[in-house]
């Protein structure tokens, strides 16, 4: 299936485009992911480093038209540390030991969903 930037979705997709983009911007107004900001009231330093965000437009197998977007942020590579910018993972051994410790000292544990924002639009 291919996935085209937003303005050419619109034009490929047509009213179905249009709906498809406007359900995903306001998924991310109602979740608060993202806050408007009048442009006039920005300084140029608040304006330079403000992260474009990028939708496109695909057709699912089912053929509903679905909007995926993202933060460009290529921007932010300039200033962050590849020390900050690293994620961490956890090893799957340890954690298995740590769980297996946990049950047989018969102690109370939960374990859990966490739901976050992707511009993928899972999570």
């Amino acid at each position: 299936m291919t996935q085209y930037p937003m303005h050419k979705g619109i034009k490929v997709f047509g009213k179905a485009g249009t709906a498809a983009v406007l359900e995903e911007l306001q998924q991310l107004h109602e979740r608060g992911v993202i806050e408007p900001r009048d442009s006039d009231k920005l300084i140029q330093n608040e304006k330079a480093s403000a992260l474009e965000y990028l939708m496109f437009l695909k057709k699912k197998r089912c053929g509903k038209i679905k909007g995926r977007g993202c933060a460009d942020g290529r921007k932010q590579h300039e200033h962050t540390n590849k020390e900050d910018a690293h994620s961490t993972t956890v090893a799957i051994e340890p954690l298995v030991l740590s769980c297996i410790v946990d049950v047989m000292e018969n102690r109370c544990f939960n374990s859990g969903y966490s739901r976050s924002i992707h511009a993928d639009g899972y999570g």
